[in-house]
């Protein structure tokens, strides 16, 4: 249900669901964390932009009120589906995901590792041509 409100074309619905995720996520921990981070990685690759969007704008809430060990529990699983969704072929959905990364670099998880992990893969992907520019 939270992940059809993150994907509503409402922005104010999908600000609603985002910060009822947080909250979950703050009031629960634990024993939520291992259910909700599986889906939203899973949504990363949805067909529907709205849901890619919408999972990356709950990603962000989540990382927003987790602690830095769990960031770092969780880091091998949410970090390849930010940088995947970093390089969305929709602008709304690599927004979504520079502010879900922008936590994950604040908060320096496994010292830098996010960016020792992203940055690479991307310019990697820049000297490589583009199937979005045929």
């Amino acid at each position: 249900l939270i992940i059809e409100a993150l994907a509503a074309e409402s922005e104010e619905r999908q600000l609603t669901a985002g910060r009822c995720l947080g909250e979950l996520v703050r009031k629960m921990g634990d024993r939520v964390l291992g259910r909700i981070i599986p889906i939203l990685v899973a949504g990363v690759k949805a067909p529907s932009v709205s849901t890619r969007q919408g999972v990356c704008l709950g990603m962000k809430e989540v990382l927003e009120n987790i602690s830095r060990q769990q960031l770092t529990d969780y880091m091998a699983d949410v970090l390849p589906a930010v940088q995947t969704a970093l390089c969305d072929e929709e602008p709304g959905v690599r927004e979504a995901a520079g502010a879900a990364f922008s936590i994950m670099f604040r908060a320096g998880a496994g010292a830098g590792s996010a960016v020792d992990a992203v940055v690479p893969a991307m310019l990697e992907g820049l000297a490589q041509p583009s199937k979005y520019h045929e």
